[in-house]
């Protein structure tokens, strides 16, 4: 399958840009300006970046994460660079939000997708399978100890014992979260990916001491409910728009990686 964006001679959103930067060029001799073409990823986005997703997810970012993070603002500051120089931040408030919303509707509705193939279309399905029917669900009880490191390990073996021991403090009661029927996903979100598959390990109906990052936690699992997969012709419609939307995404971000290379972007050292 070939995808890919309209050829130099028909494509609007090329013509666009090239005006664009037309326009952006006569003006840089009118109105020179020095680093626009830097981009620095300095501490304060950094520190942004990590207060934002330590906010919403109530734990610092990872490394990989945090790179992640960093890509995305950078998109976002090349679709706001570019925009702005198009001229699409005239009479608006709010300039960087909408000017960057403004440029990816430019980008995206400029994408032209061929349709997959039956082999590719059921190739993605495959590799995107948990997206479709029932996924993998979860009932658990969760408790967080109190504490981290070692300490934290030390208390969670001594409630433990407790718990067998059927001499659990009431205050441990009133702090159990109930999870139930939860998504493999959700409980992702709520955690991670090694607290998931951590879970799906353990005995069910007893309670058991899970590190969890530098904390721990008391958990029982009453039962991991299997995913139902779906049937690929009878969900065909479903997978083919998701499979349309996810190709879209992909070569709308591809095409401002391109226009980033008219960029240099100046990120922090590994572990600066």
């Amino acid at each position: 399958m070939k995808t890919t964006l309209r050829s130099a001679r028909r494509e609007p959103l090329l013509h666009f840009l090239v005006l664009g930067l037309l326009i952006l060029a006569v003006d840089a001799v009118a109105h020179p300006r020095s680093g626009d073409r830097d981009i620095v990823v300095d501490a304060a986005v950094i520190r942004d970046l990590s207060t934002q997703f330590e906010t919403s997810r109530g734990r610092p970012p990872t490394r990989p994460e945090l790179n992640e993070l960093i890509d995305g603002w950078t998109i976002n500051e090349i679709l706001y660079r570019e925009g702005r120089a198009l001229g699409l931040d005239k009479g608006d408030d709010m300039i960087r939000e909408r000017v960057i919303h403004k440029m990816r509707l430019v980008v995206f509705n400029n994408v032209v997708i061929e349709p997959p193939t039956d082999a590719e279309l059921r190739a993605w399905y495959e590799e995107h399978r948990s997206r479709f029917g029932e996924p993998e669900r979860y009932d658990f009880f969760d408790v967080r100890v109190d504490g981290h490191g070692e300490e934290a390990r030390r208390l969670a073996e001594e409630t433990l014992r407790a718990i067998t021991e059927g001499k659990e403090p009431e205050s441990l009661r009133e702090r159990v979260r109930v999870y139930r029927e939860r998504p493999r996903e959700t409980v992702v979100a709520a955690f991670d990916e090694a607290f998931a598959d951590a879970l799906t390990q353990l005995p069910r109906g007893e309670w058991q001491a899970v590190p969890y990052h530098d904390e721990w936690h008391i958990v029982r699992v009453d039962a991991i409910i299997a995913a139902k997969p779906v049937d690929f012709d009878l969900a065909r419609q479903q997978i083919e728009s998701e499979w349309h939307d996810d190709r879209q995404r992909h070569l709308a971000l591809s095409a401002v990686k391109e226009l980033g290379t008219n960029y240099e972007v100046h990120r922090p050292e590994e572990g600066g």
